[in-house]
């Protein structure tokens, strides 16, 4: 039932940001925690992915989102992917920082 509320919470803000790749980056990891508290589904990390994926067309240097992908690919197993997700949120970070 909380799940389903925190569902409707997170699709509604990305419904009323559309532009906005944090959004997408907070509703993908609802999905990552929804995968490892509750229900392990495949499927979660599937729609946790797609939202990343939106984020990062939306802001290609969404360190967030590309840090979403990491998480995904390490709970799959995917070590090397999941390391170059990571390296590239860290590298996208700094260069914010930068400016």
């Amino acid at each position: 039932e909380q799940y389903g509320k925190a569902r409707t919470t997170f699709l509604s803000i990305v419904e009323k940001n559309t532009t906005n790749a944090e959004a997408y980056y907070y509703l993908g990891d609802f999905y990552i925690k929804q995968y490892i508290l509750d229900t392990m589904l495949v499927e979660s990390l599937d729609s946790a992915i797609v939202q990343f994926d939106k984020g990062i067309s939306i802001d290609p240097k969404s360190a967030l989102n590309m840090a979403g992908k990491g998480t995904v690919s390490y709970l799959r197993k995917n070590w090397g992917e999941s390391a170059n997700y990571f390296e590239q949120a860290l590298k996208t970070s700094k260069a914010k920082n930068a400016k």
